[in-house]
C-alpha cells in the first residue's frame, strides 16, 4: 500500500509481478486501491484491478475506493472503477454514499447520476447530497440536484432538514431557493 501512496508505479508493478496480494490491507482494512482512489492515481488503480483487486472492498468504516475518488473529484479513477463494476450506490457504515461525497464536484455528480446513483439516498444521520450542497452554500449544486430530481425528495420527506441546514450555512440565496420546501413537508 505504501507504494500506491507514494505513486510508485514501478514498485507496484514489481511487487505484483512477484506475487504481492493486490487486496492486502492495513489493520483497518485500507487497501492500495483505496489509496489510488484517494489520490487520483488512475494508472495504479487499473494495474491493481488487472491483478485482482476487489473493486468494492471497503475499510473498517465501509469506505471504498470509489467513495474516495468521488470525494476528490478524480474522474479518471471514477471511470476505471465504474468500468470494473464498482457500485455507485454502495454506502459506508454510516450510510454515506459516493454521491454525498461528490457534491463539491459537479462533473462527478453528473457522472454518478448517469450511472444510476440514488439521488434520494439518506444516511443514518439524515445526510444527503442536497443537504451537503445546502450546508456548503453551493447554490449551483442545489439547483442542479433539484433539477435532477431531488425536488420530489424535498417535497415528501427531507425538505425541512435541508432548509434548516441552509439556514445554518448562512447562504441567503440557497435559503430563498429552498424556503418553499420547508412548508411543503408534513
Amino acid at each position: 500500500m505504501e507504494a500506491a501512496r507514494v505513486r510508485s508505479y514501478h514498485l507496484i508493478e514489481l511487487l505484483l509481478r512477484y506475487g504481492a496480494d493486490s487486496n492486502h490491507g492495513t489493520d483497518r482494512g485500507h487497501r492500495a486501491l483505496m489509496e489510488a482512489g484517494a489520490r487520483g492515481y488512475e494508472t495504479i488503480a487499473q494495474r491493481l484491478l488487472d491483478h485482482g483487486a476487489c473493486v468494492d472492498d471497503s475499510n473498517a468504516e465501509g469506505v471504498t475506493a470509489l467513495h474516495l475518488a468521488c470525494a476528490g473529484g478524480f474522474t479518471a479513477v471514477f471511470n476505471t472503477l465504474i468500468n470494473a463494476g464498482a457500485d455507485p450506490n454502495r454506502a459506508d457504515h454510516r450510510g454515506i454514499t459516493s454521491l454525498m461525497r461528490a457534491v463539491m464536484h459537479r462533473d462527478m455528480v453528473s457522472r454518478l447520476l448517469s450511472v444510476g446513483a440514488d439521488l434520494r439516498a439518506i444516511s443514518r444521520d439524515g445526510d444527503s447530497a442536497i443537504l451537503r450542497a445546502a450546508q456548503n452554500r453551493d447554490l449551483h449544486m442545489v439547483v442542479y440536484l433539484l433539477e435532477a430530481g431531488a425536488d420530489e425528495m424535498m417535497k415528501r420527506t427531507h425538505g425541512r432538514r435541508v432548509v434548516e441546514a441552509a439556514r445554518a450555512g448562512g447562504s441567503a440565496e440557497v435559503i430563498r431557493l429552498l424556503a418553499p420546501y420547508h412548508s411543503q413537508v408534513s
